[in-house]
């Protein structure tokens, strides 16, 4: 499940702020300046010279927060799910082990 906002920022006029996630989701305030390609979806250029896709960024810090709560919930499931794969994996091994000397881990 995805938090998708649906702001058309082309009607947008420039500058404005926005928020975005960095790497490890620390919500950071940015300034927009220009668009910077008008391709579906749009992308916006900062005052720093990067480009954001639509999507990617917030009109509140509370809305920039509750995507990177989504998107670790969504982490969570897929490691989750990992884990359980591995265990199956470890437990085919396991039954044609013939070595008395296995160690569990």
């Amino acid at each position: 499940m995805r938090l998708i906002i649906e702001v058309d920022m082309t009607k947008r006029s420039y500058p404005f702020n926005a928020w975005v996630l960095g790497g490890t989701f620390i919500p950071k305030q940015i300034t927009f300046v220009r668009l910077a390609w008008s391709h579906e979806p749009p992308w916006h250029r900062s005052e720093s010279g990067k480009d954001y896709r639509d999507g990617t960024f917030f009109l509140t810090k509370e809305e920039a927060v509750a995507h990177g709560r989504l998107l670790l919930e969504e982490q969570e499931a897929r490691i989750t799910k990992q884990q359980a794969v591995i265990a199956k994996k470890r437990a085919n091994l396991d039954k044609h082990d013939d070595s008395a000397a296995r160690v569990k881990p």
